[in-house]
């Protein structure tokens, strides 16, 4: 065999298999991930949903005024229902200081803006305890996966960590420089109103029914800087202890704290 054939033979192979690659690359990055599975929920039942929040956020609030630790549960069907009500939480929520009034809850606008849509949740005891976020990217039309944890520092107790696990399209990895420019991208289209620093006498925990801020708020501190989770109500401080992540559910610990703790 002459050697400009073994070119040409070994040049075709050489397309085959960069071709083989890039066709499993695709297939991985087009396939919708086992657990995505939107909830379809009406408006009364979204609304419903909102008011649901609402309870837990007040029963949240009464066990702050209780001397001790407490634990407060929340099962992934529960979460999946609130991202699905985000409209509706962000309609209800008590207007902010000369905010205008409201037509919509600018959910579903921030969300087109940022070039997202229909998020989903879920809850495993994989890696000791990962949330798995879903969302629909409009840009690349396919389903980006996050896998997020939390820890609490140990130089810095009263706070929280945010830690980016893990990135998937689809069920395809994606290198982590790729996924910092996106994180950046999403900050910045990230609603104002609800950037606002926290101090760490009021948490990122906040209870005062902004679920809108405390979403965004924990979205902006992906692999970023912890956030404050202290709250004080009357003579009662308290600050998450844990968040521990089991099959389907999450356990926010809750943990007295003296004026010392940093």
């Amino acid at each position: 065999m002459d050697k400009k054939k073994i070119v040409i033979r070994t040049g075709i192979g050489f397309f085959l298999c960069i071709m083989l690659v890039l066709a499993i690359i695709f297939l991985l990055a087009s396939t919708v991930p086992p657990g995505y599975r939107r909830l379809s929920m009406t408006k009364v039942a979204r609304e419903k949903a909102a008011d649901r929040l609402v309870k837990r956020l007040f029963d949240i609030y009464n066990n702050y005024q209780v001397a001790g630790p407490f634990d407060h549960k929340i099962n992934e069907r529960e979460l999946n229902e609130y991202l699905a009500s985000l409209e509706e939480i962000a309609y209800n929520r008590l207007p902010r200081k000369g905010e205008p009034a409201k037509k919509t809850g600018g959910v579903h606008e921030a969300m087109d803006k940022a070039g997202i849509g229909n998020p989903v949740v879920r809850l495993s005891d994989r890696n000791g305890g990962t949330m798995t976020v879903m969302v629909k990217s409009d840009k690349l039309r396919k389903i980006v996966c996050l896998d997020l944890s939390f820890t609490i520092p140990d130089d810095s107790p009263n706070h929280v960590k945010v830690n980016l696990d893990a990135v998937r399209i689809g069920r395809m990895p994606v290198p982590y420089f790729i996924v910092e420019k996106g994180l950046e991208a999403l900050r910045g289209n990230l609603p104002d109103v609800a950037r606002e620093e926290h101090s760490d006498s009021s948490g990122v925990f906040n209870l005062s029914g902004d679920f809108e801020s405390l979403l965004v708020n924990v979205i902006k501190g992906i692999d970023s800087r912890p956030l404050p989770t202290r709250q004080t109500i009357g003579d009662h401080s308290k600050r998450i202890h844990r968040i521990k992540i089991t099959e389907n559910e999450m356990i926010i610990q809750f943990a007295p704290i003296s004026d010392d703790t940093n």
